[in-house]
């Protein structure tokens, strides 16, 4: 069985895998309409919708609990010339040093 062969059998497969999802999904959709139709089905979930809505809105403009970067302390890297969060560097500067160090390290190698 040749690469060609088995790339022609492969393809008849998925077609044929997708068809049968197709049709699965029309068929579990069609049951959906027979037990809800869509008349009921909106009428009862609307105000689900609705309050999921306003929190996803509330959620979105809040900035998702503080998180947003205006809210944190930011410094001077030291050894760089950016800005970084001071929580992330006050947790473990050794650590930050270390990386600096290998990343001039990688950059000097490479010339």
């Amino acid at each position: 069985m040749g690469a060609d062969e088995m790339m022609n059998n492969l393809q008849v497969k998925l077609k044929q895998l997708f068809l049968l999802s197709e049709k699965f999904g029309l068929v579990l959709l069609g049951r959906l309409e027979e037990v809800f139709p869509p008349q009921h089905w909106l009428r009862v979930n609307a105000p689900f919708l609705v309050a999921a809505g306003l929190v996803v809105l509330f959620v979105y403009f809040r900035g998702g609990g503080g998180t947003k970067p205006s809210n944190w302390k930011m410094m001077k890297a030291p050894g760089r010339d950016s800005r970084i969060r001071r929580d992330a560097f006050q947790d473990n500067p050794k650590g930050y040093f270390l990386d600096l160090r290998a990343s001039k390290r990688k950059n000097t190698s490479r010339d």
